[in-house]
């Protein structure tokens, strides 16, 4: 809404949303950074498996912000049309580096948001928990779970 691709219709929204939630949210399809080898072992995605999705996902097309948001630069982000921005991720993730880096240009351009990089947890916790059958939430869950509330309880 803020940067609308020219091959989409634009959306056009009356008020800003009140918040928006990203949960390990795969922001490049490069698999240089450090965490792809020290995580490993630890996460449930392998960067081999990231790189042949990322390959066929853009085809011939060029790197963009669209398609890589890790690449447009922070103050493309200041003009979001939405209120406040969770972000959370697991140390133990694949992504976590990359994520970190892009939280930090949204960070840079867009105050209120509140990134959460979770001890012992890895790509998209909540989800993957929920899929395995634990009844018990994490770190992950509990910060999405917390955020939300506040925000609809206002």
């Amino acid at each position: 809404m803020a940067h609308p691709h020219p091959d989409v219709p634009r959306i056009e929204s009356a008020a800003n949303f009140r918040g928006a939630v990203l949960i390990s949210p795969w922001v490049t399809f490069d698999i240089s950074a450090p965490a792809m080898k020290s995580n490993q072992y630890k996460d449930c995605l392998k960067d081999i498996v990231l790189r042949y999705w990322g390959d066929q996902f853009m085809g011939a097309a060029e790197v963009d912000p669209y398609n890589q948001p890790l690449t447009a630069p922070p103050n493309w982000w200041s003009t979001l049309t939405v209120d406040e921005i969770l972000v959370v991720a697991g140390r133990d993730e694949l992504l976590v580096d990359d994520i970190r880096e892009f939280a930090k240009k949204l960070e840079a351009s867009h105050d209120t948001t509140t990134t959460v990089i979770t001890v012992n947890e890895a790509h998209a916790q909540p989800i993957m928990d929920k899929l395995f059958g634990y009844t018990a939430d994490g770190e992950q869950a509990r910060a999405v779970k917390t955020w939300v509330s506040s925000r609809l309880s206002g």
